[in-house]
């Protein structure tokens, strides 16, 4: 298996004053959270070569910039947003892979700022997990390590995320306690007394990026009471859906 982190890469993205680097706009959403999240990986796997490869920021952001110019130049088009993965296996090696996306209509931090609206447009089905999953090493890190995350989805009786209807559907995973813990390529956060929350990482859900920022920045804040768990999670309501890809989304629980 290998590591890996998912950016995006949107010029949009160097219009929006928190999406910076070093202080400077940046096409890469959240770039210096993505390589702390792989020096956290490789640390917790305790993968010493792959941990030299990730000493210098600066050789990272050139690899990330390579692979957009050479994808850029092997179609011989100029999109505007791209989807990057970028895995390191443990003996340092990078391999990158982009892919088009649509350019962000507007700020992805937005859902994040306020109530969930009232009439929301392209909401995912979130199926709630009738099965826990225990947390592990691959549940608090990104690899390529992902049969439960496949099997949690078969038992929500929901496509494969490779499918074309894949992406339209979540499953929300719990553990043995009944603790939420995340959808499967998704952070989560429900709305509680006027504010997102999120489950705490000491459940066993992934520390995601957009995650990160959005608890630092006092958007969302990260549960200290236990409170999110099976039983306080209503059918239809509204789940804030996070990643480093995609920002936030919005989901249901159906």
């Amino acid at each position: 298996y290998k590591l890996f982190t998912t950016t995006r890469y949107d010029e949009g993205l160097e219009k929006l004053p928190w999406n910076h680097d070093d202080g400077k706009p940046s096409p890469f959403l959240l770039l210096p959270y993505h390589f702390q999240r792989l020096i956290n990986a490789t640390q917790s796997h305790g993968w010493t070569e792959a941990q030299k490869a990730l000493q210098d920021y600066e050789h990272f952001k050139s690899i990330c910039l390579k692979a957009v110019e050479d994808f850029k130049a092997s179609n011989n088009t100029d999109p505007k947003a791209f989807r990057l993965r970028v895995a390191l296996d443990h003996h340092g090696v990078f391999q990158t892979t982009c892919a088009p996306v649509p350019p962000f209509a507007s700020d992805p931090s937005l859902l994040a700022r306020g109530a969930p609206p009232t009439s929301p447009q392209n909401v995912i089905e979130v199926r709630l997990d009738p099965s826990p999953t225990t947390p592990s090493l691959f549940t608090s890190t990104k690899t390529t390590y992902r049969p439960h995350y496949d099997e949690a989805r078969v038992r929500s009786n929901i496509p494969p995320l490779t499918s074309p209807q894949g992406p339209y559907f979540e499953a929300l995973l719990i553990d043995n306690n009944n603790h939420i813990i995340e959808s499967d390529i998704y952070n989560v956060a429900f709305y509680r007394s006027g504010r997102w929350v999120t489950p705490n990482v000491k459940y066993g859900c992934l520390p995601g990026v957009f995650r990160r920022w959005l608890i630092g920045q006092g958007l969302v804040d990260e549960d200290q009471d236990s409170m999110l768990v099976k039983e306080t999670v209503k059918n239809g309501e509204y789940v804030l859906l996070s990643n480093g890809a995609q920002g936030c989304r919005l989901g249901k629980i159906s």
